[in-house]
This record gives C-alpha cells, sequence and structure tokens, in this order.
C-alpha cells in the first residue's frame, strides 16, 4: 500500500521488571529544583495510578502528570484490564515513581525499608503511554505510542519492556521505534531483560538505545525458619507477616490429595489442588517447588518454605509467612518435618540486613553478548473440509508418540507351549510401525505361502522385501513430508518398529544379545505367527490420518490382532481419538487391539489409550537389571542402572562439568554443568570422565573429547538406557558425594566398569514411567487393563539406527535393549494371539477377558498406586487359555456405553462410522458395561455406593459350579447375588449382580479388592477399585467434550531414545508487571 514503509507481526512484548538513588551517590543535594520542570520522561508501560502520593502536582502551577495516552490495537479487553491509561498491573506506576516520584517521607512496604521514597529525578514532568494490557504489550501499540510520545514532545522515553527472543531491527518495534526517538534528539533507556544468567539472551541491544542491566544495592531481606529441635535457617524473602508461635509442620508430600489423583511425588510442589486440607490446615507446609502459596492457603496452611535453589539473590512476597531456602537447608528441614516424631516450626517476621557485596549484577539480568537472528518462523495454514459431501468428521491431523529375552520366560511362556499345529490357524499380526524385513527374526524358514484370506499386499520401494513370515507391508505419509532419516518404504528407520514386532512374533534367534550383555535365545511371544506391516510414524511423529487410514487397511486385509504402541499425549473424547476410533471398527470386525497405555508415569490420571473395547498395557520389570560400577580414586564405589558394554582401562581423571565452562559460547559454571553440545571448553575435557547434573544423551562429553560420563538418575532409576560413550548413572546422594569428590580433591581419578546383569528379586515392579489410572475419560473404566513386562527388553533392531541415545552413534546393532510401553504392548498383543490360535471363534472382548481374569496377582506392597498401576495384574499367557469364565462384550454393549457417556446419534456415528443410534441419551453411569473389572469412582464427601451387574459364559467344564468369593476391607460391604453359578453346558451364561457399600469417605487413595469366582480348577479374578474423585468428574457425563479437562501438567518419563520421548521441567523466571513469577514449561526430547 502507498505510504506503508513495512510490516511487522503484531506480536506481543513483555513488560521487564528506593534507598537505590543513595546507594547510587546521587541524594537529594543533586536535585535542582529550577530546570527539573522542563524535563519531560515519556513512559511506554502499563499505565499509572495518577492518585499515587509520589505522582502528585509539582506545585500548584506544575502539573506533575503532563500527559497520558492508552493503546489496544487488537481492542480486546480482559478481566483486569481498565480502558484507560490507569494502571492495572503496578507496574507502570513502580517504573514511573521510579525515575521521578516526588519524595514521600515514611513510605514502606508494611513497616519494611522504610524511609524517603522518591524517585531519580523527582520535579521532571511524566508523561504515560499505556501499552501493555493483561494479554502483553502489542507491537502495533508500542510504534504507535514511539509515534505519539516523540510528536509530543518527551526529552527521555523510558520503556521497561522487551521480546523474549530476539529479532532484527527491521523487526524489532523498540529498535524501530528508539530509532526514530534518536533522530529526533531523544534518548530511549530499555530494560536488558529477565533471562539470567545464561549468557546471550540480553533484550534491546540496538546501539542507538541505552540498555540497563540489574544490580543490587546494600540491602537484602531475609526471613528465619526456627525448627522445633533449634535449629535456624535464613531465606531471602519479603515476609511481613508474623506467626504468634510454633506450629506443627509436614512435607506436602506427606498430605498428597489422593482425590485428585495426587501422590507424594506430585503433591510434594503444594500447587493448588495438590493437598490434603485435612493434613495441612494449622500446619507450616514444606513445598519443593517455588511458586505463589496459593496450594498452601487453599488447602488451610499457614506458612510455606520453599526451595530457592539458584536464584537467591532477590526477594519475592508472599501472601503468607514464607521463606526459601538453599537445596542443603531444604534438606536438613525435610529430614526432620518427615522423621521427627511431633515436628514444629515458626516463621519470624522479616528483617532488613546491609549487604555488604553490593553492587552485584543479579541472577535474572539478562547477559549478552548481542544475540541478534535473522531466522524468520512462518506459519502454515490449514483448510477445513468439515462441510464436504461424505465426510463422517474432521479430526486434526495431530501428531502422536511411540510409546517405547527372557520376558517370555519370566512370564511362564516357555517354548514348551508352543502348539506348530494350532498356530497356523492365526493369519497374522498388524503393526503400525515400519520393520526390518532383513532381521534374522523375521526368517520365513518353514512358513508356508500366506493363508487365502489375506488381502494384504507388500509396498516394495527402496528395496523393501515380504516373505512368508512378513506378508504384508505398507506406508502411510499423509502430510507427504519426509526428513532427514525417513526411508519412503516400510522399512523401519527407528528401530521401534522392528524391536516391537520380534517381540511379539519374532522366530528363535540362539544367542542373541546387545554387545554381549543379555545373551540368550530371542524369541517372541508366538514366533509362528505371521506380520503384516502398517508404517505410519515417521521422524516427525504418527500423524492421525495416517493410523486411521491403517486401521481401515488393516482390516480389510485379514489381520487377526492389531498391535498398536503409540498414542496420544493429552486424553481426548472418544470421537476425536483415532486410536479409539480405529479399535472401535476393528472390534466390530472381531479383532482385538492391543494398545500401550503410556510413558507419562508415574503420575496418576495420564493412562493412554483408554476406551473399553482396546486391551490397554502397563509396563513392569523382569527379574533382570544392568548395572554399571564408578569407582573413584579415593576408594568409593557407586552403581548405577545403565547399559554399559564399553569399558575403560585403568583409570582417568576426573571433571565437574562446571569447571570445563565453554567461555567462547558464553557459557557459565551453572549451564556447562548440564554438559550439553557446546557447553564444554575441550581443552579441559579432553581425555577426562566428566561428571553432569542433567540427563542428556552424553553427546556434549564426546564433542569435548571425554571419555566418559556420570549423570544424575533422580527419580526414574528402575529401568536403563544405553549411551555412546562408557557412563552410569546415580541417585541424587551419591551425585553429592561424587562432586564433592571432583571438587575438591587434589587429583580427582576414576574409572567406570563394563555393565554387568544383575537379578532382580523384587521383579515384577510396574515402572516409574508407566502411565497410570484411573481413566481420565471413563473413571467407571478401570484403566490400564494389566501389566506387562517393558523394561530392560531385549529383541531385534534396525542395524542403521543408533542403538544409544545418541543419534550419532556409529555403532550398529541386530538386537537392542529398551524400555517403555512399547516393549510391554506387543507382550500382550503375542498372548492374545497365542490365545486366539487355541480359540479362534472367540470375540476380542472374550480374549480380553481371559487375560485380565487370569493375570497374575500383583504385590500391592511393591506398587502403592494398586490397579491404577497394572489394573488386573501381570498377565499369565499359559492360564489365559482356561480362564473357565469370560466377561463378553457385544458391539450393541459399548454403543449403549457411549450413549449413556453423554454421546447422541450424531457423536455417536463419529466412532461407529455406521447408522448406529442412541435409543437414549440419559446420563448414567458404565456399572452395567459387561467389563472384566470393576471401578467405583465415588465423589468426595459422599458415601460409598455402587451396583454392577456382570454376565459370565462358560468355556470351562460343561458341568461346574462356581462360588463367589470377595476380598476387601472391613470398612467396605460387598453383596454378591446370587453367590453361587451352576452350569450344564460349553456357552452358558449366567448374571450376577455385585454391591457395594460403605462409609463416606474423603481424600481416599485407591482402596484394592476384588471379585473371584471358584470351581476348584478355576479361579476367575475381576480387581475391583474405590476411590474418589472430584465433582466435577462424575459432573461430565453428561457432555463428552467436557471430560478432557486435567489439572496440573506433569512431566512425563525422562528421556528421548525410541519410547521414551520424555519431558523435563524446566523452571524458568519471568518478570511481569513488577513481580518475578516463576513459569514451568515442558521440554519434548525428540
Amino acid at each position: 500500500m502507498d505510504g506503508v514503509v513495512s510490516v511487522l507481526p503484531n506480536s506481543m512484548l513483555e513488560l521487564h521488571t528506593t534507598r537505590s538513588w543513595d546507594f547510587m551517590g546521587f541524594t537529594q543535594s543533586h536535585v535542582r529544583d529550577s530546570q527539573g520542570g522542563d524535563v519531560i520522561i515519556g513512559l511506554l508501560d502499563t499505565g499509572i495510578y495518577n492518585v499515587n502520593k509520589s505522582l502528585t502536582e509539582l506545585s500548584k502551577y506544575h502539573s506533575k502528570i503532563i500527559g497520558a495516552r492508552y493503546y489496544n490495537s487488537y481492542n480486546e479487553y480482559y478481566d483486569g484490564d481498565i480502558k484507560s491509561p490507569r494502571d492495572s498491573e503496578g507496574h507502570g506506576t513502580h517504573t514511573a515513581s521510579t525515575a521521578a516520584g516526588r519524595e514521600v517521607a515514611s513510605a514502606s512496604f508494611y513497616g519494611l525499608a522504610q524511609g524517603l521514597a522518591r524517585g531519580g529525578y523527582p520535579n521532571a514532568r511524566i508523561a504515560v503511554y499505556k501499552v501493555c494490557w493483561v494479554r502483553g504489550c502489542a507491537a502495533a501499540d508500542i510504534l504507535a505510542a514511539f509515534d505519539d510520545a516523540i510528536a509530543d514532545g518527551v526529552d527521555i522515553i523510558s520503556v521497561s519492556l522487551g521480546f523474549t527472543f530476539p529479532e532484527p531491527y527491521f523487526e524489532d518495534v523498540i529498535a524501530i521505534g528508539s530509532f526514530h526517538a534518536m533522530g529526533q534528539g531523544i534518548l530511549t533507556s530499555t530494560s536488558a531483560g529477565n533471562d539470567g544468567p545464561w549468557l546471550g539472551w540480553v533484550s534491546n541491544y540496538s546501539p542507538w538505545s541505552l540498555t540497563v542491566a540489574a544490580s543490587s544495592i546494600d540491602r537484602k531481606f531475609v526471613s528465619k525458619l526456627v525448627l522445633g529441635n533449634g535449629q535456624i535457617f535464613s531465606g531471602i524473602v519479603i515476609n511481613n507477616l508474623e506467626l504468634n508461635g510454633t506450629y506443627p509442620l509436614i512435607w506436602g508430600g506427606d498430605a498428597a490429595n489422593v482425590s485428585a489423583q495426587e501422590t507424594p511425588l506430585s503433591s510434594a510442589d503444594c500447587l493448588p489442588g495438590d493437598l490434603d486440607s485435612r493434613k495441612v490446615k494449622g500446619k507450616i507446609v514444606l513445598c519443593e517447588f517455588l511458586w505463589d502459596g496459593s496450594g498452601v492457603i487453599m488447602a488451610g496452611g499457614v506458612g510455606i518454605i520453599m526451595p530457592a535453589w539458584y536464584f537467591n539473590d532477590f526477594a519475592f512476597t508472599f501472601p503468607l509467612p514464607a521463606t526459601l531456602l538453599r537445596r542443603q537447608d531444604m534438606d536438613k528441614v525435610l529430614q526432620y518435618a518427615r522423621f521427627s516424631k511431633n515436628p514444629m516450626a515458626t516463621i519470624l517476621v522479616g528483617e532488613t540486613r546491609k549487604d555488604v557485596m553490593a553492587p552485584i549484577v543479579a541472577s535474572f539480568s539478562s547477559r549478552g553478548p548481542n544475540p541478534i537472528s535473522p531466522d524468520i518462523l512462518k506459519m502454515k495454514r490449514f483448510t477445513r473440509f468439515a462441510d464436504m459431501d461424505g465426510v463422517v468428521s474432521v479430526v486434526p491431523n495431530s501428531m502422536l508418540e511411540l510409546h517405547t529375552t527372557r520376558s517370555w520366560d519370566f512370564m511362564g511362556f516357555t517354548q514348551s507351549h508352543f502348539i506348530t499345529s494350532l498356530s497356523a490357524k492365526l493369519r497374522n499380526f498388524g503393526y503400525f510401525i515400519g520393520i526390518w524385513p532383513e532381521s534374522e527374526s523375521f526368517s520365513d524358514e518353514g512358513f508356508g505361502p500366506p493363508p487365502a484370506k489375506w488381502k494384504g499386499m507388500c509396498q516394495t520401494e527402496n528395496n523393501f522385501t515380504c516373505n512368508n513370515k512378513i506378508i504384508g507391508a505398507r506406508y502411510y505419509n499423509s502430510y507427504n513430508e519426509y526428513y532427514d532419516g525417513d526411508i519412503k518404504s516400510p522399512r523401519d528407520s527407528e528401530g521401534h518398529g522392528t524391536h516391537t514386532a520380534s517381540t511379539a512374533a519374532g522366530r528363535e534367534v540362539a544367542g542373541a544379545s546387545f554387545y554381549g550383555l543379555a545373551q540368550g535365545l530371542a524369541r517372541g511371544g508366538y514366533p509362528n505367527a505371521r506380520i503384516a506391516v502398517y508404517k505410519v510414524c515417521w521422524v516427525r511423529g504418527c500423524a492421525a490420518a495416517d493410523i486411521l487410514a491403517a486401521f481401515d487397511d488393516a482390516i480389510a486385509d485379514g489381520v487377526d490382532i492389531i498391535s498398536v504402541s503409540l498414542g496420544l499425549t493429552f486424553p481426548e473424547p472418544y470421537f476425536e481419538d483415532v486410536i479409539a476410533i480405529g479399535s472401535f471398527h476393528a472390534m466390530g470386525q472381531g479383532i482385538l487391539t492391543s494398545t500401550s497405555a503410556g510413558n507419562d508415569g508415574p503420575w496418576l490420571g495420564w493412562v493412554s489409550n483408554y476406551s473399553p473395547w482396546s486391551l490397554t498395557v502397563a509396563a513392569s520389570s523382569i527379574d533382570r537389571k544392568f548395572v554399571s560400577k564408578l569407582v573413584l580414586g579415593n576408594g568409593q564405589i557407586f552403581s548405577g542402572i545403565v547399559i554399559n558394554n564399553l569399558e575403560l582401562n585403568g583409570t582417568y581423571p576426573l571433571i565437574w562439568g562446571g569447571d570445563a565452562a565453554n567461555v567462547s559460547a558464553q557459557e557459565t559454571p551453572l549451564s556447562s554443568a548440564d554438559c550439553l553440545p557446546g557447553d564444554l571448553d575441550s581443552r579441559k575435557v579432553k581425555g577426562k570422565i566428566v561428571l553432569c547434573e542433567f540427563l542428556w544423551d552424553g553427546s556434549g562429553v564426546i564433542m569435548a573429547g571425554g571419555v566418559g560420563i556420570i549423570m544424575p538418575a533422580w527419580y526414574f532409576n528402575d529401568f536403563a538406557f544405553t549411551f555412546p560413550l562408557p557412563a552410569t548413572l546415580l541417585r541424587r546422594q551419591d551425585m553429592d558425594k561424587v562432586l564433592q569428590y571432583a571438587r575438591f580433591s587434589k587429583n580427582p581419578i576414576a574409572t567406570i566398569l563394563v555393565g554387568e546383569t544383575r537379578k532382580d528379586v523384587m521383579a515384577p515392579i510396574v515402572a516409574s514411567f508407566s502411565s497410570r489410572g484411573p481413566n481420565p475419560i471413563s473413571p467407571d473404566i478401570l484403566k490400564p487393563d494389566l501389566t506387562a513386562p517393558g523394561v530392560d527388553i531385549l529383541a531385534a533392531w534396525s542395524p542403521i539406527v543408533s542403538p544409544s541415545e545418541y543419534e550419532r552413534d556409529t555403532r550398529t546393532a541386530q538386537y537392542n535393549i529398551i524400555s517403555g510401553t512399547s516393549m510391554s504392548c506387543p507382550h500382550a498383543s503375542g498372548a492374545a494371539a497365542y490365545v486366539k490360535s487355541i480359540h479362534p471363534s472367540w470375540s476380542p472382548a472374550a480374549i480380553k477377558s481371559a487375560l485380565m481374569t487370569t493375570a497374575y496377582v500383583m504385590d500391592t506392597r511393591k506398587n502403592e498406586d494398586k490397579e491404577f498401576a497394572y489394573g488386573s495384574g501381570h498377565i499369565n499367557p499359559v492360564k489365559a487359555v482356561d480362564p473357565g469364565l469370560i466377561y463378553n462384550t457385544s458391539k450393541p454393549d459399548y454403543i449403549n456405553f457411549l450413549c449413556k457417556q453423554g454421546y447422541n446419534t450424531s457423536t455417536l456415528r463419529l466412532i461407529t462410522g455406521d447408522d448406529s443410534v442412541c435409543n437414549s441419551t440419559k446420563p448414567g453411569r458404565a456399572w452395567d458395561l459387561n467389563y472384566p473389572s470393576f471401578s467405583l469412582a465415588i465423589e468426595d464427601g459422599l458415601d460409598i455406593m455402587g451396583i454392577f451387574s456382570r454376565t459370565v459364559t462358560n468355556v470351562g467344564s460343561p458341568n461346574s459350579t462356581y462360588h463367589a468369593s470377595v476380598y476387601m476391607p472391613n470398612s467396605i460391604e460387598i453383596e454378591v447375588e446370587p453367590p453361587v453359578l451352576s452350569f450344564s453346558a460349553i456357552g452358558e451364561k449366567k448374571s450376577f449382580t455385585v454391591r457395594v457399600y460403605g462409609p463416606q469417605i474423603n481424600m481416599q487413595p485407591i482402596i484394592s479388592g476384588a471379585i473371584l469366582w471358584k470351581d476348584g480348577v478355576h479361579v476367575v479374578r475381576a480387581p475391583l477399585a474405590v476411590y474418589t474423585v472430584l465433582p466435577s468428574v462424575t459432573s461430565s457425563y453428561g457432555n463428552p467434550s467436557k471430560q478432557t479437562k486435567r489439572s496440573n501438567l506433569k512431566a512425563s518419563s525422562p528421556m528421548k531414545k525410541s519410547d521414551l520421548k520424555g519431558s523435563y521441567i524446566l523452571q524458568k523466571w519471568d518478570f511481569l508487571g513488577g513481580t518475578a513469577k516463576l513459569i514451568t514449561s515442558t521440554i519434548h526430547q525428540k
């Protein structure tokens, strides 16, 4: 358009957030009354509170605030916004009074910092340009404000805001505006940003603006914590609130709000909803996460103790008595709170101390060097097709994630259970990931041609071939985008698909191992089954459209079992969950879909693939673990869970990553301790073992020439990773000891021994990463259904794929050891195939029931989450072929279930894909769905009451009588009617009712029980789980779209390779509205 110089995105900027003037030596004597009134400071900020004493008129004839405008190009106002130049954030008033506020005697914050408050130039005038609102500070408003401020005649422009990420000058509105101001003789003073202490994150870096960092003054605020044992700890905090006397002290992890599915691990954070108010009320709470205190206030706590960690050089204000402690002090207080008989404490009112070290640049203050980058991120446009003819529904083409051998023998499913004559009846598996067809595990020796019913095809691009073992192979890529590492064929370029396929149906391969570790006979659960491959996963993920297409083809091709080791990260209603939709269609054609539960444990409520018509499989350990020892020069020995086949010959120097900062890359000891790529100085690291404080792939140490690495295991210490160099992972307390030795010994040396295999006598235990229930969509359906081996599983691998966490690891492996629910899912798939080969006419629900009701009972002492972790128990394929009774369920039963969940005919058909109808849409509980487990979700504060109806089918002896027995704590009463079921024929059905009664319950963790039917030969066990939920959970029955809400986002499993595409919680400081706030984001690892 004519007159337009340039077009910029209307991006949102952030606000950067007084003895201070005297500390600078700029006392009142330097203020010159005669000239001050002619100077005008223009402030681009959140506005101003014009009735504040600091901003009153200079005199009867001289106004203080001589101009005020506001800008809102979006014309959107949110709760808290004031449509005027008035400040509703506080930030603008604070900055204006700091620069030019009048002298106000005896100003203080509730008595703290009392004295004369004044700005740097009290007699200057102020012009206000309000550009910041609740939603942020829009670029268009900032440019308009600069133009007006220049035209209005200001002398100085003050801008305490900036971009989070660097922009080139021509897209940086502050750089543009300040350039225009400079051209008119006006200096723009800008804030450097609050993204320190990391280097290279400075904001407002144009050479024509003044960029100001932040440093301390000679005053700090301290609040003391006094424990009942006499220990005293000081923390940097602004605390004007006083506790009269001492109060009980409790750790947040000991007050978990179990009705909100909180565990000690999560409730220790003390976020809103985490805590049980009955345990917290009237107490001081020790919390392990730095937040605003709201969680403790909501639970009735009277004080809070939180960690300061690195950021211990500036103070926060909280709404209740509080203090922030260093890590070592937190550990001491935790020890006292958890292991003292009656722990007591008090938090003293804050005090002011002189800081003799000032001035020191604040940790949050953004550092240089100048970070300008010209990269531009472009958006893509998508088209909607919902109104087109023939379209049933439109689902976002979202990306799903992969869920990532002694295991079969550990389950008791030995080679003696193979029945060659029957196995031929099983046509094939359908696998939704690629495969490496040349692997010895997929040899077709002894196989005849594919069965006559097989309708599939083999796509042979890029030298891919099928055989009589792999009888079909297709690939799908709806985006038609291929990245480095992708192979445009069904061939596996990730390793994941080859591993899962060989776990379920791989041939027997003698002497298989991972470089000598776990050596033995490798085999799948059902080696004589055929395999059909449907590759839907690529470097970018697994697209929803591809998954639906693969389901359609697998069903049409004639598969017998579908195995899906992938899932959504966040829950979706069934009509938007492509795996739920596809598995429903498969169920309708007599095909069972076995799915992985996900790797977002150990937090509750994050289970994936929760539909009642699919089999949902958790992951548990087997009786084998891998250990590598670290030996220090002082004789100390530490063991870590890791797969390490690499040997160091002799000892090597040991160095902490923080002592080898790559200063040329602007690294500091704080950042280089992570040992990420580019963090380390190769001159200091080469030829040494490096102690690192962040769990990563080892690439940073390799790039710097290190020979070994030590990293923290933290919570996740029950499964092993593989690294490209000698490595071990240590517990936190062991890391501290090694750090002490590495930093304070004269010549620290160490060695890492080659890994060894140990027997795990505690197995099976559900893995920490395995996603837990309860069901996030349908609380009346217990999920997961069962657990199977998923920890440290040896299976076939793609030789072109790195066998370790480091993608550039040049080693090749025919077999690899990895962990995840992706590994447990094919164990269940193989077991289902075994059952179907013996009972080819059984429905998917019958096979699923057989696997669930015959599962090994898990030890609740080792698995505190009980059925939420393992469902019915540990899979037992041998028993599953003769369950005695089955809970059969048909397609109409599932339709009735969906209609009671609030679906109507229209939304129902989005799932069924046919002309199914809901005869009634009255919401109801799912207690009549013929499911082989019982889940009773009780609203917090109500009595226990549930009535379940079930029907069992006799598949055991023709003439048999089953007697009911019940296991449940005494406080809950269970009635089974009738208590005896007599059968006279195979296939005969009998119905019964289970009534559950009990007292009122609040904040109750899972109460674990079971209903058992016994005939003297068979034990048909169905678990019963009673637990409390918030009222909002049960109120969502009438509206499926409301069934996806969660409370807090938690981090998933901790590493990145194959199946464990996990997350770390990154704590980052941001300063909004003049107040430091802790922002929690998630870094997803590829």
